[in-house]
């Protein structure tokens, strides 16, 4: 039989067991969780298993990312292709629809846009600025010509300036002659090559310069007693 508790060794039940409980069991829950956690990783992931794992997902994300930056360049470069190519179309359709005004203004370009036009089979003119034409003086004078009725046998004679700063084509003359009445009796329109020398056809009507121009035609028995003349660009 037991005698009664002894007051120094008296302990609270409570507390004796919570102690008893701590220091059988220190951070239980934690060490419980960190070695499950550690065991189902092993077991699922063997080191072998876990290295070969991990390397295969990282080659993965890396030839992904490679694949990506591959096909980005790709696509830069058909786009920086596509665009110089672009450039060039609209530039060379610039030069074909605008290559009279580029070798009239800019003398220098003329040989190369010919040299190209000689190759593409297109020609290389010079702007037409009709405005900047004028006669500077002219006459219609009767021409004897033996075996034929007095007046009938006309020559035009004219002086045609180009006021322009640029050369210019070749302008066509129209030529109308009327009677006393002032009406149109005839009217003719000559051409270059009916006025000028061959060799004069070869090159343009230069910039503030003169030509003078003498044409022979038959007045067909008409009566004729003045003339009207034009200047303009067929």
């Amino acid at each position: 039989m037991s005698g009664p508790p002894d007051a120094g060794s008296h302990r609270d039940p409570f507390v004796a067991t919570s102690k008893a409980a701590s220091a059988e069991t220190p951070f239980a829950f934690d060490d419980y969780d960190l070695e499950d956690d550690n065991a189902a990783d092993e077991y699922l992931h063997p080191p072998e298993r876990r290295d070969s794992h991990q390397g295969y997902r990282s080659a993965g994300g890396l030839s992904f990312l490679r694949a990506g930056s591959g096909a980005s360049a790709y696509l830069r470069v058909v786009w920086t292709v596509g665009f110089v190519v672009a450039v060039l179309l609209l530039l060379g359709q610039a030069l074909w629809w605008w290559r009279t005004p580029i070798a009239t203004y800019m003398p220098a370009s003329r040989p190369l846009l010919e040299s190209a036009c000689s190759m593409l089979g297109c020609t290389v003119g010079y702007v037409r600025n009709p405005e900047r034409l004028t006669i500077e003086s002219s006459s219609v004078q009767p021409v004897a010509v033996p075996g034929e009725a007095p007046g009938n046998r006309l020559a035009l004679t004219a002086l045609v300036r180009n006021r322009s700063a640029y050369p210019q084509p070749w302008p066509a003359l129209e030529l109308s002659l009327t009677d006393f009445s002032d009406t149109v009796v005839i009217r003719r329109v000559l051409q270059p090559a009916e006025y000028l020398a061959p060799e004069m056809l070869q090159q343009p009507f230069a910039a503030q310069s003169e030509q003078n121009i003498t044409v022979e035609f038959t007045a067909q028995g008409v009566p004729v007693s003045g003339y009207r003349i034009a200047l303009f660009f067929p």
